[in-house]
């Protein structure tokens, strides 16, 4: 008789726990019955398209010397770490012409918020470029000017396993 005793309120536990669980995973995963529906948060095909604009626009300002307009296509934080003046050097000193062949979104690293992209150029150097191996680094971070801001600035340029 003593083991009933316990039996009752442990079978209630477990009830308990299944079913907080299945309201955890609906809650955190969504009902699987949405057909198509579009997602609040997911990032749309015009978003893309602006990201990608922003790096089209801030190579072209290069190659055409107008390093102003390409620094402002940056965001607060990259400039925080790159002053004009050192922007200005990266660029004007190594870089005779760039061209941009190909851009390429990083879904895997990409959010709503933050757009990756590996980008690759045809790039004529004056000389040799003084970081990433002499080359242009290309892996480029997108991110909002401001929450829910429609307006994207380049965050970071670096490497990575596509730079």
């Amino acid at each position: 008789m003593r083991n009933k005793r316990y039996f009752v309120p442990a079978v209630v536990a477990i009830i308990v726990v299944v079913v907080a669980l299945i309201l955890i995973g609906v809650f955190l995963f969504g009902n699987s019955n949405s057909k198509g529906v579009s997602q609040p948060g997911k990032i749309t095909a015009k978003e893309i398209a602006d990201q990608k604009k922003v790096i089209n626009e801030y190579y072209q300002a290069i190659g055409q010397g107008k390093y102003r307009v390409a620094y402002n296509l940056t965001s607060l934080n990259f400039q925080k770490g790159t002053s004009y003046k050192n922007f200005i050097y990266q660029y004007k000193e190594f870089v005779k012409s760039v061209k941009i062949k190909s851009i390429a979104r990083l879904t895997q690293y990409s959010d709503k918020d933050d757009g990756v992209f590996n980008v690759t150029f045809n790039v004529v150097y004056k000389q040799k470029y003084p970081y990433f191996n002499g080359k242009l680094p290309g892996v480029h971070v997108l991110q909002r000017e401001k929450k829910k801001s429609p307006v994207w600035r380049i965050d970071s340029i670096g490497v990575g396993q596509f730079g």
